[in-house]
């Protein structure tokens, strides 16, 4: 037998009228929270079986009466009398077993989604450093990276194995049977080629590796016109079940890690220093002691030339960003002279340059950055 929820939940209503009852004073009554009260009388769910007996001998009227959700007449005494809590027990049992199947589904979906994530992106990025050469040019430092997305490609240092052979001309393309498909050439070979599966794309996902085995770089000069065939090491993938943190890490190799858009002087002669977080290269010039620190972090350079002979000092300090330089002499922990100049604008900030520091500067150390 089916039974009406919302006549029952306004009979409830009905009877707690009745007693002049607010459902705070009904839920002390029955020893529930009045919360419940109220999603019994908004038809949210029904009391349980051993709570309609408690509230049938409360109202006095019979569990039928309140399964029913009205009181018995004579017209509708059969009706009442057939209502038996063998129905209730019915509609209890069903809505219990919808709630575990529809609770077990849930569960498994929570619990098989982390599986389908990882089985679906494992092993799913790729790293691979780019390189190659001809008989008389090479190429070095590329990267691809690969993803079930996109494809990145930029490729490296492209150099004659004579430094006085100049490259006119390079053109980096990709081989389909019998068509060059042209990537890049000399005026854009810098650019960062991203590859967008599905959307005007050079290559599908699922033909990575024909890619790979079929990009030739051309490069010329006046002399000579070679193609390289590019070679693909894998370097990286996430390809582990667990990723540990390595610490034990040794300064060598600490020292070699240097992000690429650092400039090529910096790469070459710094190592990195993990106290101060910025790249220093200590050297000598004769009688003087130099450092020179570069930090991407705050975009800073700085040149230090120490003479322990006379106890003096220079500092040299640009901001990377607005190309101020500070310019400084200590001599026995003072500071003798001092001058501010604009980079950018070529002109002196403070009432006097001495040309002869800023054309070192300009000749001996930033020029090796080659930043605009």
């Amino acid at each position: 037998m089916y039974m009406d929820y919302e006549k029952i939940a306004k009979f409830l209503v009905e009877l707690r009228s009745e007693k002049k009852l607010t459902q705070e004073a009904l839920s002390k009554v029955l020893c529930v929270d009045r919360g419940t009260i109220s999603k019994w009388e908004r038809a949210v769910y029904l009391p349980s079986i051993e709570m309609l007996v408690k509230i049938s001998e409360f109202y006095d009227v019979t569990v039928n009466e309140l399964v029913y959700g009205a009181r018995k007449t004579k017209d509708n005494a059969k009706d009442v009398d057939n209502v038996s809590i063998a129905v209730m027990k019915e509609n209890v049992r069903k809505v219990r077993k919808l709630t575990i199947f529809f609770s077990t589904i849930i569960f498994l979906l929570i619990a098989i989604m982390p599986f389908i994530y990882f089985f679906s992106n494992y092993n799913s990025i790729k790293v691979y450093k780019i390189g190659g050469e001809s008989e008389h040019f090479n190429t070095y430092e590329g990267v691809m990276i690969v993803t079930k997305k996109n494809s990145y490609i930029r490729l490296g240092d492209i150099v004659s194995f004579n430094d006085s052979d100049k490259i006119t001309e390079t053109r980096l393309y990709y081989k389909n049977g019998d068509k060059e498909i042209n990537l890049r050439n000399r005026e854009n070979m810098d650019d960062l080629i991203v590859n967008k599966y599905g959307y005007d794309e050079y290559f599908s996902y699922r033909d990575v590796d024909k890619f790979m085995d079929n990009l030739y770089l051309e490069v010329k000069n006046d002399e000579y016109n070679e193609n390289i065939k590019l070679h693909f090491t894998e370097v990286e993938s996430n390809d582990d079940f667990v990723y540990t943190l390595n610490n034990n890490v040794s300064d060598d190799e600490s020292s070699n890690v240097i992000d690429d858009d650092i400039p090529k002087y910096v790469r070459d002669n710094f190592k990195y220093d993990s106290d101060s977080k910025s790249y220093v290269y200590e050297h000598k010039d004769g009688d003087t002691d130099v450092m020179e620190t570069y930090s991407d972090s705050i975009d800073l350079y700085f040149v230090c030339e120490k003479n322990t002979t006379n106890n003096s000092e220079i500092q040299y300090r640009i901001n990377l960003q607005n190309k101020n330089l500070s310019f400084k002499i200590i001599e026995n922990g003072n500071i003798t002279s001092s001058f501010n100049f604009d980079i950018n604008e070529n002109k002196c900030k403070t009432s006097n340059c001495n040309g002869n520091f800023l054309e070192k500067f300009m000749n001996n150390y930033w020029k090796n950055l080659e930043i605009n």
